[in-house]
């Protein structure tokens, strides 16, 4: 941990330091077939362990975060935590709205207290009118130094009406209201007393979650496409900060993953830098 600096400072200094603007998801799931063939055994926590050793090495020059998905967290799941944390990246996991309700009951305050998370992504449904288990988690974070990324999670009714029309109509004050009351809220200042980034952010995965970020607001953009790169290089300030696109560069059977994972990270950076220099008008760093 970088000392002084909250959550979002510390992401915006690994970005900086990297010149990066890429979080890379890592799906302990996903180990590539011509790694496993190397151990004459079943798929266990041991191989998967080895595969992000070898995985995080490779990137660990040119990517500032990582996010950590896996069917289960269990004790797996930590150790490799841990092991992204003490090779500098800015750790990021996801949960449900439902475990927020179980941490609080169980009071094991299990991804609030753990020092190896940086940021968590809660995914929040639009329909539920009772905040109060999300703001006293928000709360927890707050106290142990973590950021939040707000996930809007999809809400099918049975008349078919799509979420966004269900914000805008049913939930537009009352919701515009909670997301903008936890983001000034959370505002934070620098030892030159200038706002930074809030400690709240907004996961976007749609065009409508667009809807939620206001100045400050730090953009973890969860569906990057880099054809769609022009619709979302606003979302960077002009120093490259406030955003960070999530990527997945898993490949299950690749022979040569190493060298493709090089290559690949190298290749989506440029693209990602390139775009923002060229949208507000700076030259090639």
């Amino acid at each position: 941990m970088i000392e002084g600096l909250n959550a979002m400072e510390r992401l915006g200094h690994i970005m900086t330091n990297k010149n990066s603007r890429i979080c890379a998801e890592f799906d302990m799931d996903a180990v590539p077939k011509s790694f496993r063939e190397k151990f004459n055994t079943d798929l266990c926590d041991e191989i998967v362990y080895e595969y992000a050793v070898s995985y995080f090495q490779i990137i660990a020059n040119t990517i500032p975060a990582v996010k950590i998905v896996a069917k289960e967290r269990g004790r797996l799941y930590w150790h490799i935590a841990e092991l992204a944390k003490q090779l500098g990246f800015f750790v990021i996991c996801e949960i449900e709205q439902e475990e927020v309700g179980y941490i609080m009951e169980s009071k094991t305050k299990v991804i609030a207290e753990n020092k190896t998370i940086d940021a968590v992504i809660i995914n929040i449904n639009l329909d539920d009118s009772d905040n109060s288990q999300i703001l006293h988690f928000l709360k927890l974070l707050k106290e142990t130094e973590k950021a939040a990324f707000i996930k809007v999670k999809e809400v099918k009714k049975k008349t078919k009406k799509i979420w966004w029309k269900v914000f805008q109509k049913k939930k537009e004050e009352t919701l515009r209201q909670y997301f903008s009351h936890l983001q000034i809220e959370k505002m934070c200042y620098d030892e030159m007393g200038k706002l930074t980034y809030s400690m709240v952010g907004v996961a976007i995965e749609k065009q409508q979650d667009y809807e939620f970020i206001s100045t400050y607001t730090f953009s973890l953009i969860c569906n990057y496409e880099e054809e769609k790169l022009g619709e979302v290089v606003n979302l960077f300030d002009g120093e490259g900060q406030g955003a960070l696109a999530v990527i997945n560069f898993a490949n299950k059977t690749q022979e040569d993953w190493e060298e493709a994972l090089a290559k690949e990270v190298i290749k989506k950076n440029k693209r990602l830098n390139d775009a923002i220099n060229e949208f507000y008008g700076r030259e090639e760093e």
